[in-house]
């Protein structure tokens, strides 16, 4: 079953619906006019016509291997994306580790110095450095790093990762 275009399916045994000039273009020739079309061409005219026939049908094929060959490359290139982004995915979680894990060392390092430094509720270690208060959200799955953390009371600022990390680069300590 294939869909006509218009809302009802299309046996395969049923006729395609034609336009009349299509039905004129693909008719039979009788017998009468494909005589005179013989009378009208020599045989070398026929032998071109074939020959120019079979020229392009190996056009075609060849067309049709090109774009078989640069779909398959394309199929071949997606599968190596993929990959390459499932290893990206890997290395991305693996940094956010990786970061979660240096935040921590650096919360527990500001508060052995005796500044300010706590967790929230939603997962947001905040470290209020004399330069200004620096925090990042870490994953829950990661909460162990930052468990000998008192709760934060203060207000979580809200700044620009420029300004967070103009802060770490200038603690004021």
């Amino acid at each position: 079953m294939t869909p006509l275009g218009y809302g009802h399916p299309r046996k395969s045994n049923d006729p395609l619906p034609i336009s009349k000039k299509t039905a004129y273009a693909f008719r039979m020739l009788t017998e009468n006019e494909l005589e005179m079309i013989r009378k009208e061409f020599s045989p070398e005219d026929i032998a071109k016509l074939i020959a120019e026939v079979e020229r392009l049908r190996g056009q075609v094929q060849n067309y049709n291997v090109s774009i078989t060959q640069k779909i398959d490359t394309i199929e071949t290139d997606m599968e190596l994306l993929l990959e390459e982004n499932s290893r990206l995915v890997g290395v991305k979680e693996g940094l956010g580790v990786e970061r979660d894990a240096c935040i921590g060392l650096l919360a527990r390092f500001a508060r052995t110095n005796g500044i300010n430094t706590g967790v929230t509720s939603n997962n947001t270690v905040v470290i209020d450095l004399p330069g200004g208060q620096v925090n990042w959200q870490f994953n829950a799955d990661e909460t162990h790093l930052f468990e000998t953390l008192p709760p934060y009371e203060g207000t979580v600022e809200n700044v620009s990762i420029e300004e967070k990390y103009n802060r770490v680069m200038n603690p004021g300590i």
